[in-house]
Order: structure tokens, then C-alpha cells, then sequence
């Protein structure tokens, strides 16, 4: 199950790529969506006219019985949403602009997975979720990384995003081994590995030579 925790960090994830600050960018899980995965809902400013951005919700559905390439994948869509509102100032629904930013971002343009499949994957689980008497889907307790983890993550985004070799390397091991309340993403994770070996990070190059070890064998 994924919760408010993991979507945060990827979006700290994401801050470190794009620039962007959404600290304060209200993020939850919606027990009510039925048909759809995510979305990324805004509204404009009578006074300024300028588009700002109201919350990100994340379906229930998907972060009970998604897989991670199916999760992580709608939190990037949503991000590259709210990345065209707040750095582009217009929302671009799902045209080339967004498409452009969605995958910079590391999403799929086209759809990977829909509602339809999830609720057939629980019932084949003889996982069917509690729905209480407005019909809708009962909501549960995410559970919390502790606020220490959470800045832990959040400097390293800030260092790798800086080029710092120490803050690449850092960034690549978690993201290959988990931890901090990051979902693992191992081919990401050896991309920083990579550039921080080619910064000349020592431990990064000793991680280099060990996968290029074992591919020898």
C-alpha cells in the first residue's frame, strides 16, 4: 500500500529535477475517485488572474492495489500537471506541451493503468475494500515517515540537484535500496551512481566497479 509519505517523496524527487517547491502543495488520497487515477485540480485568481494550484489527489484505489510503475507513474503525470500551472502559468490539459513535460519527468503520456484493472485485481485477491454507506470507498490510516527522513531526503534531492558528487551518490543509494520513505527505483538510482562516479565520488566508482564486476561473471 502507498501512502501520503511516498507520493511526498516523490515529489521531493521531482522538486530536485524541475526546480519547483511544493512544500506547500496540499497532496491527498482520495477515497471518492472512482474514474480516474489522479488529478491535479486548480483555479484562477479573480484579483491576479493567475492559475494556482488548489491540491493533488491520488485515487485510493491505485494505492491500495496499484503496482509501483502504476503509482509512481500517475504522481508524475499529476507533477507534470501542476509543473505547466505553476512554471508555464497555463494548463495544458493533455497536449504536446504537457506530453513534452511528462516525460522529462519520467511518465507515460498514455495511460498505464485505469481503474477498471485495479478493482478486478482486488476481487481476484478477495481484496474487495470496505465501503460505507454513501457507497464510497473507507479511508485509511497512511502511514507517516518520520519528519527527520523526510529533510533527510530532501537535502540529498537539493545536493544531487547541484551536482554535488556526495549528494548523487547519496540519492543513488537510496533510490536502489529503499529507505527514507522512497519507493526503490534502481534504474534511476544507478543513473545517479553513474554521475556521481564520473564527478569522481569514490564511493560511486567502487559501486560502478562491482556491477561491472558482476556482469563479468
Amino acid at each position: 500500500m502507498f501512502t501520503l509519505s511516498d507520493i511526498r517523496a516523490e515529489f521531493d524527487r521531482l522538486d530536485a529535477i524541475s526546480g519547483l517547491n511544493t512544500k506547500n502543495v496540499k497532496i491527498r488520497i482520495s477515497t471518492r475517485m472512482t474514474q480516474t487515477l489522479g488529478v491535479c485540480r486548480s483555479r484562477t485568481n479573480r484579483e491576479t488572474k493567475h492559475i494556482e494550484i488548489v491540491d493533488v489527489a491520488i485515487a485510493d484505489y491505485l494505492c491500495r492495489y496499484g503496482t509501483a510503475e502504476e503509482f509512481l507513474d500517475t504522481v508524475r503525470h499529476e507533477y507534470a500537471h501542476l509543473y505547466n500551472i505553476v512554471h508555464d502559468g497555463v494548463r495544458c490539459g493533455h497536449d504536446a506541451r504537457w506530453k513534452q513535460t511528462a516525460r522529462w519527468l519520467g511518465a507515460t503520456p498514455a495511460r498505464v493503468a485505469n481503474y477498471h484493472d485495479l478493482l478486478e485485481r482486488a476481487r481476484r485477491g478477495g481484496a474487495i475494500p470496505e465501503k460505507n454507506k454513501g457507497g464510497q470507498l473507507k479511508k485509511k490510516d497512511a502511514i507517516q515517515v518520520p519528519r527527520e527522513s523526510a529533510e533527510v531526503f530532501r537535502q540529498i534531492c537539493r545536493l544531487a540537484a547541484q551536482g554535488v558528487s556526495v549528494g548523487e551518490f547519496l540519492l543513488g543509494k537510496v533510490l536502489i535500496e529503499g529507505g527514507l520513505g522512497v519507493i526503490p527505483a534502481p534504474e534511476e538510482g544507478w543513473t545517479w551512481i553513474e554521475r556521481a562516479a564520473r564527478h569522481g565520488e569514490p564511493r560511486a566508482i567502487e559501486w560502478m566497479q562491482r556491477k561491472e564486476n558482476a556482469y563479468a561473471k
